[in-house]
């Protein structure tokens, strides 16, 4: 069993009398929220572009066999021979599983690699795919946000809006401490080869 497929039974102990079936539909829930303010689950995608067609502006997106969904573009790289190149995220986007250049890369390129952010798929459980050492980080604020939506669900036996508060309150804080914990200082985006 993975680190995350414990999370519905630590939100059960927390919510007397909530059954597993809604601790794990939260708990689905909450992760997705955490993956979307975060940006915490990153997949690199690697491109050979002297292999993969481009169609126009755009390159088809390989699958990744993940049950999810690329949020957005965190870092991309685009290499030439020996020298790198970083490139603004802004200058890509992802419709489904197309990947679109918002500005045209000009260059006798070879490879490009992006860094995304993926969010789980909204009604798949992916639990068991999250790598244990996020899971371990994340468990703690995706347990309070579960917590938090079911102990302010109204008229069952687990409602405690005490206990909702508090635990809203929690995430919020750890929610700050994880971004500047994880704030990605060491991406400056240049125009030039990077010295190795």
């Amino acid at each position: 069993m993975s680190v995350a497929e414990n999370w519905p039974f630590l939100v059960q102990q927390r919510l007397r009398g909530c059954p597993e079936v809604a601790a794990a539909q939260a708990v689905r829930e909450a992760l997705r929220q955490v993956c979307r303010e975060t940006d915490c689950w990153e997949y690199p995608i690697r491109f050979d572009l002297t292999a993969v067609p481009c169609a126009g502006r755009s390159i088809e997106i390989p699958d990744s066999g993940l049950p999810c969904v690329i949020h957005r573009v965190l870092r991309a790289t685009i290499h030439c021979g020996s020298h790198q190149h970083f490139l603004h995220p802004f200058d890509f986007d992802v419709r489904g599983s197309r990947l679109f250049f918002l500005r045209p890369i000009i260059g006798d390129f070879n490879g490009l690699t992006l860094t995304v952010s993926l969010l789980p798929d909204s009604a798949g459980n992916v639990l068991s795919e999250l790598p244990d050492p996020l899971a371990r980080e994340l468990e703690s604020l995706v347990c309070n946000v579960a917590v938090s939506q079911l102990a302010f669900s109204k008229r069952k036996p687990w409602t405690d809006p005490d206990l909702a508060n508090m635990a809203r309150h929690d995430y919020l804080r750890e929610l700050g401490t994880w971004a500047y914990t994880h704030h990605d200082l060491n991406h400056t985006y240049v125009i030039g080869p990077i010295d190795e």
